[in-house]
């Protein structure tokens, strides 16, 4: 089993790393903010990948080093918390 890691970045990518390798995936998703909501575009490839919008909300730790995102869905809050690492 392959397991893949978030890290994001100051200009707005969202990259996923292979945890065995440290090989970065080629898939690349960009993020922007309004208010408390954290929205990731993933363009798609335009083949086997569609373009998609996330709606998040999204909080930092207290030492700013975690980014913690709770996902919208059909407009409804999950319970489900992600926690990306400042790179």
């Amino acid at each position: 089993m392959t397991t893949v890691y978030p890290e994001y970045s100051e200009n707005g990518e969202l990259i996923h790393i292979y945890r065995e390798t440290g090989e970065k995936n080629k898939r690349i998703e960009y993020y922007y903010t309004k208010g408390d909501r954290l929205y990731v575009l993933n363009p798609g490839s335009g083949f086997k990948v569609s373009a998609s919008v996330y709606e998040f909300r999204y909080e930092f730790s207290d030492s700013d080093n975690i980014l913690i995102l709770q996902r919208y869905v059909n407009g409804e809050l999950s319970n489900y918390k992600e926690f990306l690492k400042r790179k």
